[in-house]
């Protein structure tokens, strides 16, 4: 589903992203994780062409994202990290309009922001505008824009920082789901206990380099002696 070689970004002076490669099959579900700087957001937004590298090739599905950027965003549900909406529509024009964008319409569109609103507890804010959600709020709405298109691949940047335990148990559950159908995910999270819960891989990145890359049952075997996540993670980013 993904796959990116020797990708290079830098900011200024700041190399964010260091001759990175990576090969995501279909179907896996990613726990990215890494200290604050690391690059994750910064890989999620080039996996959208949001930001373009100084070097280096990514393809989605076998096509090149800078070749066939509709194509591939066609492919893509992705939900940032602060959230990026369109404050002055109200919650249900903004996932109206996504999902319009997104080729839907009709009872079919109707029908699934109806579903996604009372999964994420959305109802009663419906109508008001997305600038007088608080942040948790965006957050629901962006996640919600994510999953609408059911996509194929889905990248996450830190999706459960703000919610409230009861949406996060929610959106566990549906993410578990989402994978069982075959759906890409990937999960970028500080969150390590929720990480070895969720996800089948880690991917650790640390000043923007591939420092980890393996099944969440390889690197316990590996560390042995009960190690933990946050074990290896402070082991791995320390080197």
């Amino acid at each position: 589903m993904i796959d990116i070689k020797n990708l290079c970004k830098d900011y200024d002076t700041v190399r964010a992203l260091d001759d990175l490669s990576l090969h995501i099959d279909k179907g896996e579900f990613i726990g990215l994780i890494g200290p604050n700087g690391a690059g994750k957001t910064t890989l999620l937004k080039a996996l959208m062409g949001l930001v373009r590298p100084e070097s280096g090739a990514i393809a989605i599905n076998g096509m090149n994202i800078w070749e066939k950027p509709v194509e591939t965003r066609q492919l893509t549900g992705y939900s940032p990290e602060p959230p990026v909406l369109y404050d002055y529509l109200t919650g249900y024009e903004y996932l109206q309009f996504t999902g319009r964008m997104r080729g839907m319409n009709g009872k079919n569109l109707g029908d699934r922001i109806a579903d996604l609103m009372q999964e994420f507890a959305l109802q009663d804010k419906a109508a008001e505008l997305i600038a007088d959600y608080s942040h948790g709020m965006k957050k629901k709405i962006a996640i919600a824009a994510a999953l609408l298109a059911e996509p194929l691949l889905l990248l996450l940047d830190e999706p459960t920082g703000g919610l409230d335990p009861e949406i996060i148990f929610s959106l566990k559950k549906l993410l578990v789901k989402l994978h069982g159908q075959g759906t890409t995910i990937v999960f970028s999270s500080h969150i390590l206990e929720t990480v070895e819960k969720l996800c089948s891989r880690v991917v650790m990145i640390n000043k923007g380099r591939l420092v980890a890359d393996d099944s969440i049952t390889n690197l316990y075997q590996h560390y042995g002696n009960g190690a933990t996540l946050e074990d290896i993670f402070i082991a791995r980013v320390k080197n």
